[in-house]
């Protein structure tokens, strides 16, 4: 019975608590009810820019300081100096014609670095004493964003009268020896012979070292004709001047072939005539389009005298010849001045000359 009483007791408090409780203040959705979608974002295209043609202004070059002059063993070359700004020079090509007469001489002559300054060899056998023409064209390299003016693109210069300069060294080098001299004529109508003093070294001559006196290429190291076996001669071709050099007696020190730079040793005095010395001679060629051997260069009667060629060539004597004065020695240096060797000078010391 009391059981009974306490389960009625707790139903009435337990419905009590339940009256109090608020009303909830939210609704379900149904589950089929659909959810509405969220709005998207959708960026308004900004205005594009449209890029534009923009015309190259062209590069116009400053002025070149131009000059021909006498340099080394290469002889004449035609030197430009740029006077503005090196960099607009880092994507030029330079080529240069050169004329005489109404005449192109030489064309498309590419240049070579002397001393910070661009230099186009000039081939010395192939002009006269007459004024020089140098038309300088310039041009842009493959690929280059540059864009060159008109006016830049060819420039003409007058380079003066051309004037023979040296380009021979002393064949015996810096050395100041060589005191022996055979005059051309007689015998040696077409050379000179050029022996060393004696020395201790070389108390006969013999052995003694023999110079390129320019650089060049050996074109044949031949015996002498039949009978005369025992004589060796060497014969190059200097394409920096143009100019043939026979050089004989010597013990050869070279290839033939091969290119030798001036002041190579090409070989050393011999015994094989009785009198140690080199036995030289420098020939012009008739004509470009041949490539000429001492035999046929002697036939057409091509020699040029190394120590007066203007006698022979025209043109304004010089101090030493075609030899570079500082390369020889001083007796030799100061006979030539003197116009020892010149035709005319009344010589009759024998066969040989000994100078003081």
């Amino acid at each position: 019975m009391n059981k009974v009483i306490l389960i009625i007791v707790f139903v009435i408090l337990l419905t009590a608590c339940t009256a109090n409780q608020p009303e909830p203040t939210f609704t379900l959705l149904p589950t089929d009810t659909p959810i509405p979608p969220t709005a998207t974002f959708t960026p308004t295209p900004s205005a594009t820019n449209t890029p534009t043609a923009i015309a190259l202004i062209p590069l116009v070059l400053a002025p070149f300081e131009v000059q021909m002059a006498g340099i080394d063993t290469h002889g004449n070359m035609a030197c430009v100096k740029y006077q503005g700004m090196q960099t607009d020079l880092d994507e030029i090509i330079f080529r240069a014609t050169f004329g005489q007469n109404g005449h192109i001489v030489e064309r498309n002559i590419e240049p070579e670095s002397i001393n910070g300054n661009n230099c186009f060899e000039m081939v010395d056998a192939k002009y006269e004493i007459a004024p020089v023409q140098l038309e300088l064209n310039i041009s842009l390299s493959y690929g280059s964003d540059i864009k060159l003016s008109e006016d830049s693109k060819m420039q003409t210069y007058d380079l003066g009268e051309y004037q023979w300069e040296p380009f021979l060294i002393w064949p015996f080098g810096e050395s100041d020896t060589g005191n022996h001299v055979s005059l051309p004529r007689g015998g040696h109508a077409d050379a000179y012979d050029f022996a060393p003093e004696t020395s201790e070294q070389y108390p006969n001559g013999i052995g003694h070292p023999v110079f390129l006196p320019s650089e060049g290429i050996i074109l044949t190291l031949e015996n002498g004709p039949p009978g005369h076996e025992h004589i060796h001669n060497t014969f190059s071709f200097f394409p920096d001047v143009g100019f043939y050099y026979q050089s004989g007696h010597l013990m050869w020190d070279i290839k033939e072939g091969q290119i030798y730079t001036a002041g190579t040793i090409i070989g050393y005095l011999t015994n094989e005539t009785g009198w140690a010395h080199v036995h030289t001679t420098l020939r012009i060629p008739p004509d470009w389009n041949t490539m000429y051997y001492e035999s046929e260069l002697k036939e057409l009667d091509s020699f040029v005298d190394m120590v007066n060629p203007h006698f022979q060539l025209g043109g304004l004597p010089l101090d030493c010849g075609f030899f570079i004065c500082e390369s020889i020695p001083v007796r030799i240096r100061d006979a030539i001045k003197a116009g020892f060797f010149e035709p005319h000078y009344d010589w009759s010391g024998g066969e040989f000359l000994r100078l003081p």
